[in-house]
C-alpha cells in the first residue's frame, strides 16, 4: 500500500482520525526515514488496515493497535522544533546553571504521547537576553551527600532472562545483551 494513502485509511478512527487529516491537509506528511539500526529480521510494522480501536475486545491487542497506528503517524510527521535555554548564573565565586525548553512545534509528540516527551526536565526558563542580571526571590543551600551509582545488577538480570528464555532475534541479542556484556568488560 503506498505509505501516503496509510494515514487517510485512519481519518476514520477515534484516537487518530484529527492527525491524520493534520498530516494531509497541511502538507504535514513526510515519508518515513530509513533508520540506522536495520537488522533485516522483519519489514517495519506499519498498520495494514483501518480499524476501529474500540471493536479490538482484547484490551492489550487495542493498546498495540493503537501504539502501532500511533508510532506509524509519528513516523510520517515533521521533526518537532524547540529552543533550549542554558541559563548560568555567578554569585560570588559560584556558578549554577539550569536548562529550559520551549517546544516551538510539537508535530510528531501531538500523536505519540504518552510513551514519548520532549523535555529537559528542568522545567521552563523566562525568557531572558545575554547579559541580564536577575535578583532571585529565594536562595536555598540544602545539607546533602552524594552515593555511589547502585550496581547494575538490573541490566544482568535482563540478560540472564532473555538467553533463558531463548528471545532471540538479531536485534534483542546485539542490542540487549551485547551492549550490557561491553559494559562489563
Amino acid at each position: 500500500m503506498n505509505s501516503f494513502a496509510m494515514p487517510f485509511t485512519h481519518q476514520t478512527q477515534c484516537c487518530t482520525h484529527r492527525y491524520s487529516a493534520k498530516l494531509l491537509n497541511n502538507n504535514n506528511f513526510q515519508n518515513p526515514r530509513a533508520g540506522p539500526n536495520d537488522d533485516s529480521a522483519h519489514p517495519p510494522i506499519t498498520p495494514c488496515k483501518a480499524v476501529d480501536p474500540q471493536t479490538i475486545a482484547d484490551r492489550n491487542q487495542r493498546e498495540i493497535y493503537v501504539l502501532i497506528v500511533k508510532h506509524y503517524l509519528a513516523c510520517c510527521s515533521r521533526d518537532a522544533i524547540g529552543k533550549e535555554t542554558v541559563l548560568t548564573v555567578k554569585m560570588a565565586s559560584e556558578e549554577f546553571t539550569a536548562k529550559g525548553l520551549m517546544i516551538l512545534e510539537r508535530n510528531w509528540l501531538e500523536i505519540y504521547s504518552p510513551w514519548e516527551r520532549w523535555s529537559t526536565g528542568q522545567g521552563e526558563l523566562p525568557a531572558l537576553q545575554v547579559g541580564s542580571r536577575i535578583t532571585p526571590n529565594t536562595l536555598l543551600m540544602k545539607d546533602g551527600r552524594t552515593t555511589s551509582p547502585s550496581p547494575i545488577s538490573g541490566e544482568l538480570n535482563n540478560v540472564v532472562i532473555r538467553c533463558e528464555s531463548y528471545l532471540r532475534t538479531r536485534n534483542i541479542w546485539s542490542h540487549s545483551i551485547n551492549m550490557p556484556m561491553k559494559r562489563w568488560s
